[in-house]
């Protein structure tokens, strides 16, 4: 009996010792064949590249990735006008290959047992993948364009324009300055920087239009329109004095002027000294004033009036007369004569310094 099963179970370790080899050798030719391609569960910048080889992996990612970089854009607007607008992709690299060749790489690290353990739980459905993400490294440049705004200050830039104003006859014009306007290019830097940081901070932002609105530093002109006092013009032919707010005659009073002989300076004068009250003190004293007193005090009936307003001529005046018949006609010694009542009612409408345009 004995000798009978020595046989049975040396024939049975025999079959035993071929089977193993048969299965080892299975394994190892299943091992070896194994594709050479990117484990399951895969993702490499969010894409899936499970069972690809490395080729078709990175035809997969670059597609996705040019796709995303591609509507990244930064205009340049000045209120509602686009002056220029950078096309953000030409400045966004990416090393997707590193990414790829990892992933590749990984699925085939793995140990003989390893891998013969993905064999044998492939082959009875226990398999499970282990998820691996690979992320893809971007570089971001960063756009030259100070020159570009230093370009746009240069051609927008706008120096201030002083209000002017023309005294012609009975006429003031005014024609309107104009502040100045300089582009604020480090405010225009400043917000470039910030989009530039968004993408260092989140790679690939949700955003993929971004603006820099331009702003403008305002330098006031000097001289504004409404910076002008009043204006006095005189017109001898008429015996008119008219006083100007703006371009506006805002009274109008009938004068005396000077006679043949002394006539009154015509030119574009101005009142150098308001006198109130006025004394006056002769000024021909050894010509035609040989037969009046050397001064005489203040009041209604003194030959300046109530009221005098120097003019930068020697001796001539805006002043005021009791003798209503000294109006309308060429009388004085040079001298503009008003009523009294006008005289003191425009004294008090005038500054020194008042521009006085007296002419024909």
């Amino acid at each position: 009996m004995i000798k009978v099963i020595r046989p049975l179970f040396a024939f049975i370790l025999f079959l035993c010792v071929i089977l193993i080899a048969l299965a080892a050798s299975w394994l190892i030719i299943s091992i070896n064949s194994l594709p050479n391609v990117i484990a399951d569960d895969t993702l490499v910048a969010g894409v899936d590249v499970s069972g690809l080889d490395y080729d078709q992996a990175l035809e997969k990612v670059d597609a996705k990735l040019s796709e995303e970089v591609s509507d990244y854009r930064l205009t340049i607007k000045d209120s509602n006008t686009n002056i220029e607008t950078l096309n953000l992709d030409d400045y966004i690299s990416y090393d997707s290959k590193t990414a790829v060749q990892d992933a590749l790489s990984q699925s085939f690290a793995h140990s003989g047992l390893v891998r013969a353990q993905l064999v044998i739980d492939k082959q009875f459905g226990t398999y499970v993948p282990e998820h691996s993400e690979f992320e893809v490294p971007f570089n971001f440049s960063t756009p030259d364009i100070k020159n570009t705004l230093e370009e746009l200050a240069e051609t927008s830039k706008k120096d201030p324009v002083d209000a002017k104003r023309t005294i012609e006859g009975d006429s003031v014009k005014i024609e309107p300055g104009q502040d100045g306007q300089e582009l604020d290019v480090d405010k225009a830097l400043e917000d470039f920087n910030a989009i530039m940081q968004k993408f260092e901070q989140e790679k690939l932002p949700d955003q993929k239009d971004f603006f820099i609105e331009l702003e403008y530093k305002t330098s006031p002109a000097q001289i504004s329109a409404d910076s002008f006092g009043r204006v006095i013009t005189v017109n001898l032919s008429k015996h008119k004095l008219y006083l100007f707010e703006g371009e506006e005659i805002i009274k109008t009073y009938t004068i005396g002027s000077g006679m043949p002989g002394y006539e009154t300076p015509t030119g574009l004068l101005k009142i150098t000294a308001k006198r109130k009250n006025p004394v006056w003190i002769n000024p021909a004293p050894d010509g035609w004033g040989k037969n009046s007193p050397e001064k005489l005090g203040p009041g209604p009936d003194s030959p300046l009036g109530l009221r005098a307003l120097n003019l930068n001529r020697p001796a001539i005046r805006i002043h005021g007369v009791s003798d209503m018949s000294r109006l309308g006609v060429s009388r004085s010694h040079g001298c503009i004569n008003m009523a009294n009542n006008d005289v003191v009612e425009l004294f008090d409408l005038v500054e020194v310094d008042t521009p006085v345009n007296v002419h024909y």
